[in-house]
């Protein structure tokens, strides 16, 4: 009987063994999916700088981002327009005081979908009323489509003449999708599904306005 016990009391040791062996790997298996679908969907920033123009009298923005939309929110794109925002700021860091703002704005882009041509059309503008069929590029797939987010040239950002020589300057932009224009009910799911929460962070670039202003050297930001 005592042998009989023993030999019970091993089994069951294993048995437990192997069940936590067999929880920890799908709870590891679980976590890893999750981990790789949000590093595959959502925007992630890359980099942003600013580069002289041809002429010296302003500056342009290059700005690189990566864009992948999630399955629902690519779905909901054939049949709803999406609104992309570029959110900007440039300030001159003080240490005494409160960051002197000097210029900020906003790039808007509308993502749309012909389901008779079956095409893509990308509209872009400076303003939030986005016509359709001005600044806008038509393409034959969705992927085509975000490269217009992935790679965001805007010439004449800043005026060389509104930046003080030898000051330090910091620019930052953001990339988001703008959930308030999308249809009511998808506002709402907005707010509790991640899915929807497309946004890059703030990137920043820090930079000084050397004598001649038109030489901006970058600088690591502290």
């Amino acid at each position: 009987m005592l042998t009989m016990t023993g030999f019970t009391m091993r089994c069951y040791v294993k048995w437990l063994r192997w069940l936590s062996f067999s929880l920890c790997a799908l709870w590891l298996c679980i976590v890893h999916g999750q981990t790789a679908t949000i590093a595959s969907t959502g925007i992630a920033g890359t980099s942003v700088r600013l580069t002289p123009s041809a002429t010296g009298s302003e500056w342009d923005l290059q700005a690189d981002f990566n864009v992948e939309l999630p399955a629902r929110v690519a779905e909901l794109a054939r049949s709803t327009p999406l609104y992309f925002v570029l959110d900007w700021r440039m300030a001159r860091p003080r240490w005494y005081w409160r960051d002197d703002r000097l210029a900020q704005g906003q790039l808007y882009w509308r993502l749309s979908h012909n389901p008779l041509t079956q095409q893509w059309r990308m509209s872009s503008a400076n303003s939030a009323a986005i016509s359709d069929g001005r600044f806008a590029i038509t393409h034959t797939s969705l992927k085509d489509a975000l490269n217009s987010l992935r790679r965001i040239r805007r010439d004449g950002l800043v005026q060389s003449g509104e930046l003080q020589a030898n000051q330090k300057y910091e620019l930052r932009v953001r990339l988001r999708l703008d959930t308030t224009q999308l249809p009511k009910p998808f506002q709402i799911n907005a707010i509790t599904n991640d899915d929807w929460a497309l946004d890059s962070g703030v990137l920043e670039h820090v930079f000084v306005a050397a004598a001649p202003v038109s030489a901006m050297v970058p600088v690591q930001p502290k």
